[in-house]
């Protein structure tokens, strides 16, 4: 699953997504808008999303939790189980902290654990924007007298498609 936007940056092998605002929302509302490390309350403009392991130096540390068969070998640097959301001011504080090996391996135990339930989160605001824009496609087309059945008759086969998915992956 997709949650990255195409801005990447390289750091050794491994590389650091742009997070889309999706998956940020996600993240925040399913750790109850709270900072992971403080349980402090955040705002959205205060939200940063920090990854447990970082992602500069993340390689050396990803390789020897997996030799520890601490992590499986399906992680994801840049995915849900590694990304939990943080004050602006205390991301930047933790910076030059290093997490001993068992602090890590808590931490992604817990955002391992509400990983299913960001994702759920996550795949619902992409069916809602969808939507939303298959709306505002037939509005615009309707403001300008463009409107046409085939058109609208598109527009609910789509939706009918998503809401057909979305029962298949509920049984």
């Amino acid at each position: 699953m997709t949650r990255m936007s195409a801005q990447t940056r390289k750091s050794g092998m491994t590389e650091r997504k742009s997070i889309d605002q999706q998956a940020r929302v996600a993240i925040w509302e399913v750790y109850g808008k709270r900072c992971f490390y403080t349980n402090e309350p955040i705002s959205y403009s205060e939200l940063q999303i920090d990854h447990i392991i970082p992602v500069e130096g993340g390689d050396a540390v990803i390789a020897d939790l997996l030799n520890k068969g601490l992590i499986s070998s399906d992680f994801d640097l840049n995915g849900f189980e590694n990304l939990v959301p943080m004050l602006g001011f205390r991301n930047r504080q933790k910076s030059d902290i290093q997490f001993d090996e068992k602090a890590i391996v808590l931490f992604l135990q817990v955002a391992s654990s509400k990983k299913a339930k960001v994702e759920e989160l996550y795949r619902k605001a992409q069916e809602s924007d969808r939507a939303l824009n298959g709306y505002l496609r037939l509005k615009a087309q309707a403001d300008k007298n463009d409107l046409t059945v085939e058109d609208l008759l598109e527009v609910l086969r789509h939706e009918a498609e998503l809401h057909i998915d979305s029962f298949a992956k509920k049984a």
